[in-house]
């Protein structure tokens, strides 16, 4: 798995939302074991995969950058 440092020193994840119904469904493709989560709204779709990163992979999620891609 490659993860791009980012500028700040915080590790880049790709965050791929796509609307299911009311809800965002997010992919998230650096994660190996099948990163997926929801989220309501947009706007909660950094903290939510940042959130899910540090808990799959022990990561602070204070060094966690999120680029979100929205479909």
């Amino acid at each position: 798995m490659t993860v791009a440092a980012g500028t700040t020193g915080s590790v880049v994840y790709t965050a791929i939302c796509e609307r299911e119904g009311d809800w965002w469904v997010i992919t998230v493709p650096e994660l190996e074991a099948g990163g997926v989560t929801q989220a309501r709204a947009l706007s909660d779709v950094e903290s939510t995969v940042a959130d899910l990163v540090a808990t799959m992979t022990g990561a602070n999620p204070a060094e966690i950058e999120v680029r979100v891609h929205a479909t």
